[in-house]
């Protein structure tokens, strides 16, 4: 989000953002600004198709695969908080990395989702 009174930029994943109301407010004060490049791909498997959109966060370490309803993330650090929020933003799954590197997620139902690891997100989309 950008305010363009402050020329202040906030990351809505980590928190609300708070301001001051004034008056005389004008209705382009805020911006939303998307930051991620889209790489898609379209698999065949049990008779469906399903097409899945993850974007590049340009964090070429990290890996990310989705097979059907599972997200698998590669690469990453141990401790590292890996979340997963639905469109709404609603936290969806949380995990902390282990020794292993590698984090799983399954997620049940068709949709855009946002993946946050570390301080990179991607947002994945997975339909039918």
């Amino acid at each position: 989000l950008l305010d363009t009174e402050s020329g202040t930029t906030h990351d809505l994943l980590f928190s609300p953002y708070q301001y001051a109301a004034e008056k005389k407010m004008t209705t382009s004060r805020f911006v939303l600004m998307p930051v991620m490049k889209a790489e898609s791909s379209t698999e065949s498997g049990n008779g469906s198709e399903v097409t899945t959109d993850v974007e590049d966060s340009g964090n070429t370490d990290i890996h990310v695969n989705i097979n059907g309803g599972q997200i698998s993330v590669s690469g990453l650090t141990a401790g590292m908080p890996v979340m997963l929020y639905d469109a709404t933003g609603r936290l969806i799954a949380k995990h902390d990395v282990q020794q292993s590197r590698e984090v799983s997620i399954n997620v049940s139902a068709a949709g855009v989702y946002l993946l946050r690891y570390g301080n990179d997100t991607r947002r994945v989309v997975i339909g039918k």
